[in-house]
């Protein structure tokens, strides 16, 4: 899955630091961080999951004489 959607987020500069902070405990990104985070706390709220499958149209097969 290509993560190419961004979302804005205003903080406060204490509020970044704290998540570069959390992110370094981490090993991550503070990109990867964030997302863990909401995953984590989607989870605990047991929130249904994003339908993330890409939808599979039906199979068209044309019949062709093969010689």
């Amino acid at each position: 899955m290509t993560r190419n959607t961004r979302i804005n987020a205003r903080c406060t500069a204490a509020e970044k630091e704290q998540l570069i902070q959390v992110a370094r405990a981490m090993q991550r990104t503070p990109s990867d961080t964030l997302r863990i985070l909401v995953s984590e706390k989607a989870q605990a709220l047991e929130l249904p999951a994003p339908n993330t499958e890409i939808p599979q149209l039906p199979l068209w097969v044309e019949e062709a004489e093969i010689e």
